[in-house]
């Protein structure tokens, strides 16, 4: 086994040693390596060390009363903390100084490094932790546990329990911090158990590594890998045995986990609770139930809460208008979403990336890519640096709209800036060659993720599947479907709604009536999209009364059908020569509380001129303006070619021909001829 030495101290498994700027490599053997320790007690005796020479400026700040300001500043950014823990080290060169500023130092840069996507940028408080023992500087408590959670943030608890092992080993205590974080590491890797395990032993050996920050760990952990009623459950519990009254961070995370469940009742009893404890509420509280009101379409609530907040004079956080900049992107108001941003700005709260997320994500989904890219543009002008989830939501916007030469100058953008590409990056290009026909192509890149050792999930094979059924090779969609159920992912209805909707567009109906079939028994409910191309298939391969009957079975299981589907029978029902039966549905839709469209009124109207019922068709065209749905393309071309097929009514076909004109004069529609 290699190992490293340095004179004095003790031997210790030591991992990423290499330079922060390089890529670690963590190999199948351990380096060690030698360092000294100091209790807390000796650290805070060097506090009274001798301070550099101070200049004649009364400006002169000492470093580490500079380094304590501006860690707790929250302005700090990597490259000046970085500088700072070299300053540190000059000075350490000259006189012995205390552990404790390069622990501030360390902490921060771990939150700092732990935002990163790079896991180089992750490893740096690894390599100055190295540094620091290379030039004397003893670690204390806080120190190892500051070690143990940059591990924790790498995703490398074994290498934390390690260290914890070292400080059992070496007459070091652990502190309730420490144990919070080695709970925390616990419960991300989803060890919910032997979390659980810890905490029970820490209540049971007295509350010396106890405290309000631990038990939120817990809860909070609970509420991440399990549900809210089992951290509830917990939370009674503890309240009742060991008589630990919770605060409101505790309160908080099994309110947020309510909201995030859709059980807003649960959420605000909850609440209320709360204050009959009289536990105050902050501005996460709040922002939790305005969150969880917005999701189930409750803006008026929401609105109410948010106003009981400021009445309260809890001042809303980048948090709380993230989550209100968000609701009004999903809702197509990028305009007011971008109002509250300014607003934002002007009272000095700095937007994070998740805010602009929302933004760049609601442009782009309602047909503004162009503005979101120059809003990306601008934010990198100004500082900000993107993760690797905005950088995502570019791609598969551009990938949308066929512009893959700007997609790869994106991607080779996001490479330089050291954000590493994930599954759901290469899963949005993926999609965007399968909708564009390039099979090759994205296999090429589904390839290289396998390449680059990491997962496809069940979206990406779910966007290959779709690619192979567009260009009819069903049986290539197939093979993916029994390898992706090989490899552990189980298919969603969206799945097994794109294998039947490709089985049935080359006609192997008898197929696809097996895959819904299977569909059920393996625990997926079809929705109404699912029923919808099913019985779009069936009618599109002459199976008539099949469909008719999958209709209402699909209304007996308490689904209620879409205009969407009734397009589909109404049009079919025309095709098969049943126009009465057709026009009897067509005319009680209105009792379904359905929002009719263009294209139901295109239908009937076919089937109306088809069958030289002129009249009628006359007649439902003028009721189709006079509701308020504006005729189409392909609504003046049925009526044209109406009167020219069935009456050679030429002047009456002019008549129609005027009024699209008019219609495009207006700006409406562009004229197409069938």
């Amino acid at each position: 086994m290699a190992t490293r030495r340095t004179t004095g101290g003790v031997f210790f498994p030591f991992f990423f040693l290499k330079a922060h700027h390089r890529h670690p490599k963590v190999s199948g053997y351990t380096t060690h390596y030698r360092f000294k320790t100091t209790t807390i007690s000796n650290a805070n005796a060097t506090n009274h060390q001798t301070k550099p020479n101070q200049s004649s400026s009364s400006s002169y700040i000492p470093i580490e009363q500079l380094v304590r300001q501006r860690c707790k500043s929250g302005t700090l950014k990597l490259d000046e903390a970085l500088d700072l823990f070299k300053r540190l080290l000059q000075t350490t060169r000259r006189h012995l100084t205390s552990v404790m500023p390069f622990n501030q130092l360390l902490g921060t840069i771990v939150k700092l490094t732990s935002q990163s996507q790079s896991q180089s940028q992750c490893a740096i408080p690894i390599s100055l932790f190295k540094t620091m023992n290379l030039v004397g500087i003893q670690p204390n408590i806080c120190t190892f546990s500051i070690l143990i959670n940059c591990y924790c943030q790498l995703g490398r608890l074994d290498f934390g329990f390690c260290v914890l092992g070292y400080i059992f080993r070496h007459g070091l205590e652990p502190d309730a911090f420490t144990y919070s974080i080695i709970l925390k590491g616990l419960f991300k890797e989803e060890k919910t158990t032997q979390a659980l395990n810890l905490f029970n032993n820490i209540l049971e050996n007295g509350y010396r590594f106890f405290t309000h920050v631990t038990f939120g760990v817990v809860i909070d952990g609970l509420c991440k890998t399990t549900n809210a009623d089992a951290a509830l459950n917990l939370m009674r519990e503890v309240e009742k045995r060991n008589h630990v009254k919770p605060n409101v961070q505790v309160y908080n995370a099994i309110i947020d986990t309510f909201c995030k469940e859709n059980r807003l009742k649960d959420a605000f009893d909850l609440f209320e609770e709360m204050k009959r404890q009289g536990i105050v509420a902050n501005v996460v509280t709040y922002s939790s139930l305005i969150d969880g009101l917005l999701k189930i379409a409750k803006p008026k609530e929401a609105m109410c809460i948010f106003q009981d907040m400021l009445d309260k004079k809890v001042s809303p956080n980048v948090i709380t208008y993230s989550i209100l900049i968000d609701a009004l992107c999903k809702d197509n108001k990028t305009d007011e979403a971008l109002k509250v941003l300014e607003y934002m700005h002007q009272r000095g709260i700095k937007p994070n990336v998740i805010t602009y997320n929302s933004l760049i994500y609601g442009l782009c989904i309602f047909g503004q890519r162009g503005k979101a890219t120059q809003l990306f543009n601008d934010i990198i002008s100004q500082g900000f640096s993107p993760n690797v989830r905005t950088y995502s939501i570019l791609v598969d916007a551009l990938c949308k709209e066929d512009m893959f030469n700007e997609t790869n100058n994106l991607l080779e953008s996001m490479i330089q800036e050291d954000v590493v590409p994930n599954t759901v990056t290469y899963t949005a290009l993926i999609d965007g060659y399968c909708l564009k026909g390039q099979m090759e192509d994205a296999i090429r890149i589904f390839n290289s993720i396998l390449g680059r050792g990491q997962k496809p999930n069940a979206v990406t094979f779910t966007s290959l599947i779709n690619g192979y059924c567009k260009v009819k090779r069903v049986d290539e969609a197939m093979l993916l479907f029994q390898v992706m159920i090989r490899n552990g992912f189980t298919p969603d209805v969206v799945t097994y709604s794109t294998l039947i909707d490709g089985l049935c567009k080359v006609g192997r109906i008898v197929v696809a009536r097996k895959l819904f079939e299977n569909m059920q028994n393996c625990g997926q409910v079809p929705d109404i999209m699912t029923y919808g191309l099913l019985i779009d298939g069936l009618c599109a391969n002459g199976c008539f009364s099949e469909a008719i009957e999958l209709f209402h079975k699909m209304e007996s299981y308490g689904l209620k059908a879409n205009v969407v589907i009734y397009t589909i029978i109404i049009n079919n029902m025309c095709k098969a020569g049943k126009l009465n039966e057709a026009n009897e549905l067509f005319c009680c839709l209105s009792t379904k509380e359905l929002q009719l469209d263009t294209r139901i009124y295109n239908v009937m109207i076919n089937g109306f001129c088809n069958k030289g019922m002129l009249s009628d068709a006359e007649s439902l065209f003028a009721e189709m303006v006079e509701k308020g749905f504006s005729p189409d393309n392909w609504t003046f071309n049925i009526m044209v070619q109406g009167f020219l097929k069935n009456k050679n009514d030429t002047p009456k076909a002019v008549e129609f021909v005027r009024g699209w004109a008019r219609q495009v004069c207006l700006g409406m529609q562009q004229p197409h001829l069938l």
